[in-house]
């Protein structure tokens, strides 16, 4: 196995794991981080979803192609860079109980956040998502799908209990009340329509 990767021609993303690298995926040193996040999570015994940036991509609404695979997994996994593909691994409590969805990949299927899913993932973690501005763009993007407000308001609506949080987390605390989706707005956003 040694020679084969010494060639480029198999990868081993995680121990015991070999992956075989096509001809077409050579030059980047792997097989596109959709196409091995199911096997390398289904070898590793872990559940998963591709989310934030990532899967604003497959969902058609990336403003720019994000430059990692980012994954929110059960238990951790360290990130990890496979020739140009770099994989970034969240811990999230219950990630099966997530709405997600399965998509079709070239070697399987893969699990990836709703819309919905996508929009609370962005807005609840911005250093993952390019900061608020850079969510707010997605989101509107995302938006194009007039299900994704009435998914996200659901949503939000199943935790009409839970605190008002404040949009800039780094901003003081402040600002007009949106109690529809208990937050507080605390900081301006210059989304890049």
């Amino acid at each position: 196995m040694h020679r084969y990767v010494q060639q480029g021609r198999v990868i081993a993303p995680a121990r015991g794991l070999w992956v075989p690298v096509p001809p077409q995926h050579r030059v980047y040193g792997s097989l596109p981080g959709l196409e091995m996040i199911d096997l390398l999570m289904g070898h590793l015994g872990r559940d998963y979803y591709v989310g934030w940036l990532s899967a604003a991509e497959v969902h058609g609404a990336a403003h720019q192609a994000p430059q990692v695979l980012q994954v929110a997994v059960s238990a951790p996994v360290q990130d990890r860079t496979l020739g140009r593909v770099r994989l970034q691994f969240a811990t999230r409590a219950r990630v099966v109980d997530v709405p997600r969805e399965q998509r079709t990949a070239p070697t399987g299927r893969v699990w990836v956040a709703t819309p919905a899913t996508t929009a609370l993932d962005l807005v609840d973690d911005p250093d993952r998502s390019g900061g608020l501005s850079n969510a707010a763009t997605v989101l509107a993007e995302l938006a194009a799908d007039g299900k994704l407000t009435d998914d996200a308001l659901a949503e939000a609506s199943e935790h009409r209990r839970a605190p008002i949080t404040a949009l800039g987390r780094r901003n003081p605390t402040g600002g007009p009340v949106d109690h529809r989706w208990r937050v507080a707005v605390n900081t301006q956003l210059d989304p890049d329509l």
